[in-house]
C-alpha cells in the first residue's frame, strides 16, 4: 500500500510538473503575443498599472517596472485631464462595457502626446467590472497635427473666400443648387446667404439669358473651363447688370461642383461707352488734323525737291 501511495504521489507530481510547464509555455506565448501587438496595451486595476506591453513602454518612454503599481496619473499633465478621462472612460464602460475616447497625455520626457484610448472591462461578469480594465492606446499625435493644420488651412480659405471683393459661388454641377456664396455675391445679387443656399439660379431668375446658362452648363459638364464670358444677371430688384463670369468644374469628396467667379463690369461698360462717344466727337478733328499734316508734308516734300534741284543745277 505504501508503494502504491508513493507511485500515485509520483504520478501526481509528474502531472503537476507537466501542467506547470504547459502553463509556463502558455504564459510565455501570451506574453510574446502581448508584446508583439503594434499598439500600446495596459492592464489596470482601479486605475493602477498591473501590466504594460513593449509598445506601451515605447510610446510613453517608461519601462514596465517603472509603471507597474503606479497610478495612471503619472501620464497626465494635470488632475483635471486625469479626472475627465476617468469620468468619461469609466462612465462609458458602465453602460456598454467598452469605451473609446481621445486624450492628451504626457511622455516620460514631459512632451505631449495625443492618444486614442480603447478600453474594455476584463471581467464583464464581475459585480464591479470597472475595477479591472484593459486599454489599447494608439498614438495619434501626427494625425491630430495634420487635422489641426488642415483645420487652420480651411479657416484661412474660408476667410479669404468671404473677404474676396469678387463674387464667388459654389454650386452643385448636377442640379445647379448653391452650396456656398461669399459676401460679395450676396451684395451684388441683393440676396441673403440663407436665401441663396439650397436654391438654383433658375428659381431666383438670376440669368437674363437662359440660352447662355444652358450653353455654359453643357460645357462645364463636358469638363471645359469657362473664362471671361460676358452675359447679364438680374438682381433681386429686377435690375440687370453686365457681368464677366469665369467657371470651372471641381470635385470634392466624390461629388462634382462648379465654382464661379463673377465680375460686375457696369463701370467698365460705362467707361467704354464714354470713351467711344468721346472718340466719335473727336473724329472730325482727327480727320482735319490728318488732312493738315498730309498737306504740310506735301509742302515740305516740294520745298525739299526744289532745293535739291537748285543744288544740282550747274
Amino acid at each position: 500500500e505504501l508503494e502504491a501511495a508513493n507511485a500515485r504521489l509520483r504520478e501526481s507530481l509528474i502531472r503537476n510538473e507537466v501542467v506547470s510547464g504547459t502553463l509556463k509555455e502558455r504564459e510565455a506565448e501570451l506574453r510574446s503575443l502581448f508584446d508583439a501587438i503594434p499598439a500600446g496595451v495596459c492592464m489596470l486595476r482601479s486605475r493602477t498599472f498591473r501590466q504594460v506591453n513593449a509598445e506601451f513602454s515605447a510610446i510613453f518612454g517608461y519601462s514596465e517596472d517603472e509603471l507597474v503599481g503606479r497610478s495612471t496619473r503619472v501620464l497626465y499633465f494635470d488632475d483635471a485631464e486625469h479626472q475627465r478621462v476617468g469620468r468619461e472612460l469609466y462612465g462609458a464602460l458602465s453602460g456598454s462595457r467598452r469605451a473609446l475616447l481621445e486624450a492628451r497625455m504626457r511622455r516620460s520626457d514631459g512632451s505631449a502626446i495625443d492618444v486614442l484610448i480603447g478600453a474594455s472591462a476584463l471581467d464583464p461578469s464581475s459585480p464591479d467590472p470597472m475595477t479591472s480594465v484593459g486599454c489599447v492606446i494608439f498614438d495619434v499625435t501626427e494625425r491630430k497635427r495634420d487635422q489641426d493644420a488642415m483645420r487652420a488651412k480651411d479657416m484661412l480659405l474660408a476667410a479669404l473666400f468671404h473677404a474676396c471683393p469678387e463674387c464667388i459661388a459654389l454650386t452643385s454641377l448636377g442640379d445647379g443648387r448653391f452650396v456656398e456664396v461669399n459676401e460679395a455675391a450676396c451684395r451684388q445679387l441683393q440676396y441673403g446667404r440663407e436665401e441663396l443656399i439650397g436654391r438654383t439660379a433658375d428659381e431666383l431668375g438670376i440669368w437674363c439669358s437662359p440660352s447662355d446658362q444652358e450653353s455654359l452648363a453643357s460645357r462645364l459638364k463636358a469638363g471645359e473651363t469657362i473664362r471671361d464670358f460676358e452675359t447679364k444677371f438680374r438682381k433681386r430688384d429686377g435690375t440687370e447688370i453686365d457681368v464677366l463670369i469665369s467657371m470651372s468644374p471641381v470635385e470634392m469628396a466624390g461629388r462634382r461642383y462648379m465654382i464661379s467667379f463673377v465680375l460686375d463690369i457696369k463701370e467698365r461698360k460705362l467707361m467704354e461707352t464714354a470713351l467711344g462717344a468721346s472718340l466719335r466727337e473727336k473724329e472730325p478733328l482727327l480727320h482735319e488734323l490728318q488732312h493738315r499734316i498730309k498737306n504740310s508734308l506735301a509742302l515740305l516734300a516740294g520745298l525739299i525737291g526744289l532745293e535739291m534741284a537748285r543744288a544740282a543745277a550747274p
